[in-house]
């Protein structure tokens, strides 16, 4: 009985979906540093999306040369220079994730991350 308890428990941190939203702010280059850095480094990540505001067409060129180079990657503009937060919302409410990582475009993953292992961590707490 022990043993299928754990198993059953161990299927459902392999079956979880984790969702990735970063913010970006005129800063495509921090951006793809941290995009490829995920590429390489984290397993187990389902969808990414990019919430990202230019301040002018030579940023704007900048991203749109990103989103070719990561085309599974989902990037969503955001116009309101004010308030975000409607469309983080829309964002977060049309993911089927378990789990939801929310990031800025400022950091790089050095090391590598299995998320299952993480929610399977964030479960025992």
């Amino acid at each position: 009985m022990k043993y299928l308890y754990l198993a059953l428990c161990f299927s459902v941190h392999l079956s979880a979906s984790i969702d990735l939203l970063i913010f970006s702010f005129d800063r495509p280059l921090q951006l793809y540093a941290l995009l490829e850095s995920i590429e390489r480094r984290i397993t187990n990540l389902d969808k990414t999306t990019v919430l990202y505001r230019t301040s002018n067409n030579e940023f704007e060129q900048v991203y749109t040369e990103i989103k070719q180079q990561f085309s599974t990657v989902i990037f969503q503009k955001h116009t309101d220079h004010i308030d975000f937060r409607p469309l983080t919302e829309t964002i977060i409410g049309n993911s089927t994730a378990n789990y939801f990582l929310f990031a800025v475009d400022d950091i790089i993953v050095t090391a590598d991350v299995n998320l299952h292992e993480c929610t399977s961590a964030l479960e025992k707490t």
